[in-house]
Parts: structure tokens; C-alpha cells; sequence
């Protein structure tokens, strides 16, 4: 019972980032990492990649029964 879930986009043009957002990531980004700890702590996967112009997110989180 786990939910894998692989996103790929293709990377666009740079977008500019505020100074006070640019964290790892982005704003957004960060946001899921803290809701996941606090729905799934130590039972998660949330990897993000970007190679050869495309950008991937991998989730992995338990279902439930």
C-alpha cells in the first residue's frame, strides 16, 4: 500500500525569484517538504531532479487502509 507518483516537465526559461523566496527550491517547494514531514514523518519520498532540460519529481507516501 504505497502511492509512487513521477512527474516530468520540460525546463522553460529561467523565471526570476524574489531575493526574500529564494530558498532551495522555491517557496512552493518548501511548502510540500514541511507538509510531508508533518503528514508522513519518516514514511515519505520527495526527490526532485533536473538533467538534460527536464525537470522530475518523484512522491512516495503510504496509502491508507
Amino acid at each position: 500500500g504505497r502511492l509512487h507518483f513521477t512527474l516530468t516537465n520540460k525546463v522553460g526559461k529561467p523565471v526570476v525569484i524574489p531575493q526574500n523566496e529564494q530558498q532551495a527550491g522555491g517557496i512552493g517547494l518548501t511548502n510540500i517538504r514541511r507538509r510531508l514531514q508533518l503528514l508522513f514523518p519518516q514514511d515519505h519520498t520527495f526527490t526532485t531532479t533536473e538533467q538534460a532540460g527536464h525537470y522530475t519529481v518523484h512522491l512516495e507516501i503510504p496509502l491508507s487502509e
